[in-house]
């Protein structure tokens, strides 16, 4: 390469070019950032008005008032506004959202709206499918319970504590409300609003839970108690039977239980009518299982179990309690009768297998 000194060394830049040539370099890169910071938020932007209109689609789709619509925009819009679709998507965020608002329209202190905001979120949160738990999967808060479960209360401070049972009557997003159960209604203990009261409940295919709730009033008729919503449940493991999640659509065949209760020869009694239905858990003493329409407790169940790698099973089953659920649906858990001790292995034996791994992964969610 030729110089321009005639003594072969290239010459030496200025430090006023060297400056020039590094604050150019600079510009380049700030530019090329600035750029990029540019595109990724045009781009974001774009992926949320995407997300917007989808949130609106859903809710045409899913029939929302107008009023219900603006009470859903402004509740995203407040607590979930780089995220408008997950929350009216996906559950937790939604309880997520529900709770924050709930929260600041508490510490306002103005109850009556509060109880407005909150039968109205109710109202949201059932046309958008968002009521619903999946079976053999853990409610986070009491806004989860559902109308027609028993709750057990408390005093918080008794020890041991003498349980009283109620029913839940309604639940919407800032209250659930309780009524006494039968004959239990003359010796209810006594509490005054702003109590804390120690309540239990059990979730079929779930597991019983544990938690403290404040009393916000009692109203005198009906009978009922108004309780504001508890976030901190401790879920305790209580089966004869551990339950495993299973999920296998069936023919449910109805049979006339004997008029004598004796089950020996059922698998000989002919199916009176057939319904469609879906089994969520096993155990080695029964199966929940989920129906479109209610059975009575008189009748006995025949179901064909089909587990992996073994022949299916005819279950003749009893009948152990019915619940109503969402969707116009009921929850049924049925215990084996009549089952042969080759029947009660097989299903032990899947039971087992699936028991360890879902046993670990309950006590790392605690």
């Amino acid at each position: 390469m030729p110089d321009t000194n005639g003594t072969g060394v290239l010459p030496t830049p200025e430090p006023s070019t060297l400056i020039a040539v590094l604050f150019a370099l600079l510009a380049l890169i700030l530019v090329a950032v600035v750029a990029e910071m540019l595109r990724r938020r045009a781009a974001r932007q774009r992926q949320l008005n995407k997300e917007w209109r989808l949130v609106r689609d859903i809710a045409e789709e899913k029939g929302l008032s107008n009023g219900e619509w603006e009470l859903l925009r402004g509740l995203i819009r407040r607590w979930s506004r780089l995220e408008p679709l997950r929350a009216v998507t996906v559950r937790q965020r939604f309880d997520g959202c529900v709770a924050e608002e709930i929260a600041a329209l508490a510490a306002r202190g103005d109850e009556r709206r509060l109880e407005q905001i909150g039968l109205a979120l109710r109202d949201v949160r059932v046309h958008l499918g968002l009521d619903y738990v999946p079976f053999g999967q853990r409610i986070q808060s009491t806004r989860e319970i559902s109308p027609g479960q028993h709750l057990w209360m408390a005093p918080a401070a008794q020890s041991p504590p003498r349980w009283a049972r109620l029913s839940i009557a309604s639940v919407d997003e800032a209250y659930f409300h309780a009524t006494p159960h039968g004959a239990e209604r003359d010796n209810m203990p006594k509490f005054s609003p702003g109590d804390t009261v120690r309540c239990r409940i059990w979730r079929e295919d779930d597991a019983r839970y544990v938690f403290m709730v404040s009393l916000f009033r009692v109203e005198e008729e009906p009978p009922t108690w108004v309780f504001r919503h508890a976030a901190e449940l401790n879920r305790m493991q209580a089966r004869a039977h551990y339950r495993v999640h299973y999920d296998q659509s069936v023919t449910v065949g109805v049979v006339n239980a004997p008029v004598d209760d004796d089950v020996e020869n059922v698998a000989e009694r002919p199916i009176i009518t057939k319904l469609r239905g879906r089994v969520t858990s096993l155990s080695a003493g029964g199966f929940a299982l989920v129906v479109q329409q209610p059975l009575p407790k008189q009748v006995l169940l025949r179901v064909t179990l089909e587990l992996p790698g073994e022949s299916p099973l005819d279950m003749n089953a009893r009948i152990v309690s019915t619940a109503p659920i969402s969707g116009g649906r009921h929850l049924i858990r049925a215990s084996y009768v009549a089952a042969t001790e080759e029947q009660r292995d097989v299903i032990a034996r899947y039971v087992l297998q699936r028991q360890q791994p879902a046993v670990a992964a309950e006590q790392r969610s605690e």
